[in-house]
């Protein structure tokens, strides 16, 4: 599938939309959901409460990881 030029692709935990990826880190009933988002460059978590607040946690670079193969 693509949407506005991108190849979307989505697993079980998430979804890729060009050069960014979205994944569900974890969920509890307690917490929430917590997401990240992940750019080519820079990475941030979002946790979602049960409430339906935000919460964005700092931008930081996106590391790289050279003995993982790249999910993209």
């Amino acid at each position: 599938m693509s949407f506005r030029g991108y190849q979307v692709r989505s697993d079980q935990y998430g979804f890729s939309w060009g050069p960014a990826r979205v994944v569900r880190i974890a969920d509890d009933l307690k917490w929430g959901v917590l997401l990240e988002i992940r750019g080519n460059a820079h990475t941030v978590e979002i946790r979602v409460t049960p409430k339906g607040y935000i919460r964005l946690g700092p931008v930081v670079k996106t590391p790289v990881y050279t003995d993982a193969p790249d999910e993209r």
